[in-house]
């Protein structure tokens, strides 16, 4: 596999994103995979507050679907479309004078993009994921999580196949969507490398697809919190919901 970070100019408020798209992008080729950064998502179209508008502490609540409240200082940890996020995705960051807000719509951006550059690189085979970057409980630093997704599956399942002492698997899922996110953030960078696009050449276990996910497939991804090892983490009294 080959990751190819993609530097383009400085992003600003309501620029358009397809210009910088055709603009920094190489003619695209048959079967590869488009990484996009969630934040430049957001400034081309609207997500994003000015900051003398309200204080963060208040957008985080408003952004979030829940929240902990800490006794020590500022809401930190929230959950935000079924993903463990700091700070509800609210992020001030490689922006000027704005807080950058977590995306809306995302299946339906990831979608309009797999069309749009299909169309305009006649290829028939394309991946396109909008990633951003979260923390793991209990580990230091950023990993790489997908948020969406389109012309590819997001999971590569080992259901029926043999491990290396010839024992059937019978619930493993590889999670295509984050291990591709994770690796591709370490070729993009999170500061000033100024490449929040990446191309992905001769990724294993991908299958691509002519077609957007549909909802069910959208939600691939979604676990029960009843069913997650997680779920003893959501019990806390400090948990707070809109």
């Amino acid at each position: 596999m080959k990751i190819t970070p993609i530097k383009t100019k400085k992003i600003f408020p309501d620029d358009d994103l397809f210009s910088h798209l055709f603009y920094s992008l190489p003619p695209l080729q048959e079967k590869q995979l488009l990484v996009i950064s969630s934040k430049i998502l957001s400034l081309c179209y609207g997500y994003y507050v000015k900051k003398e508008t309200l204080s963060k502490e208040t957008l985080i609540q408003q952004e979030a679907d829940i929240f902990w409240k800490s006794e020590k200082g500022p809401i930190q940890l929230t959950i935000k479309e079924n993903c463990f996020l700091p700070f509800a995705g609210v992020d001030e960051s490689n922006s000027a004078g704005t807080y950058v807000l977590f995306p809306k719509n995302l299946f339906f951006h990831a979608t309009s993009i797999w069309e749009t550059l299909k169309k305009h690189y006649k290829i028939e085979k394309l991946g396109v994921l909008i990633i951003d970057s979260h923390i793991i409980p209990l580990r230091k630093g950023t990993v790489g999580l997908g948020l969406s997704w389109c012309g590819f599956h997001p999971l590569y399942s080992y259901r029926g196949k043999k491990d290396c002492f010839n024992r059937p698997y019978t619930l493993t899922d590889l999670n295509l969507v984050d291990s591709l996110a994770t690796a591709a953030i370490l070729e993009m960078g999170e500061g000033d490398e100024q490449c929040p696009l990446a191309l992905v050449d001769e990724a294993p276990k991908i299958t691509f697809m002519d077609r957007p996910p549909n909802e069910e497939e959208q939600k691939q991804l979604i676990i029960n919190p009843e069913e997650d090892f997680f779920s003893p983490l959501l019990q806390g009294a400090c948990l707070q919901s809109k």
